[in-house]
């Protein structure tokens, strides 16, 4: 009986540890099966949706993600966890989620497999780090990038007819020259 009570207290220690783990990581993370189900959520991912994490363990990820019924890669996306479980290794992605109120978040995952004892995958962990703020960076980089490019465009055509107004000057100016003269 006390072998039980031992065993069962290192069983409780190692699940208080993992937690600390899960929930000691500043990103979100997600433990999903072979069915797309969650079967585990740190508070990271939970705030990431905007959805108590006891609303999403149970739950496709792809109906907690995207409020889909159906897998992201069946509306051909690219799933990092169902290339963890096809490939066996880990696979990183950036995706579009979306949290309670269908905003769109700009998610990049990380799924890694999770094998058992006989090495078969039975699950996947995946890392969700929110990109929106960088996405948003980027995004106007580009804008401001291509606006550049078109005033260079604009300011170099503009340069390239001044020069060919100031040759015509002087065409116009050697003509009138030569009329002078004559």
């Amino acid at each position: 009986m006390k072998e039980i009570e031992t065993m069962r207290k290192k069983l409780e220690e190692q699940e208080s540890f993992l937690q600390s783990v899960l929930e000691g990581i500043g990103e979100g993370v997600v433990v999903v099966d072979r069915d797309f189900k969650i079967i585990r959520a740190n508070k990271g991912y939970c705030s990431q949706v905007k959805m108590g994490c006891d609303e999403i363990i149970g739950k496709h990820c792809y109906e907690v993600s995207h409020h889909r019924d159906k897998p992201c890669y069946e509306n051909g996306e690219e799933c990092s966890v169902k290339e963890a479980f096809e490939t066996g290794s880990s696979h990183r992605i950036i995706h579009t989620h979306f949290d309670k109120e269908n905003k769109p978040i700009y998610i990049e995952t990380v799924s890694y497999p999770l094998k058992n004892e006989s090495g078969r995958i039975v699950s996947a962990i995946e890392v969700l780090t929110d990109v929106t703020g960088r996405f948003g960076l980027e995004k106007n980089l580009k804008e401001k990038v291509k606006e550049l490019e078109e005033f260079y465009d604009m300011a170099v055509g503009r340069e390239l007819r001044m020069v060919e107004l100031k040759e015509e000057i002087e065409r116009l100016r050697e003509n009138l020259k030569k009329h002078k003269n004559l």
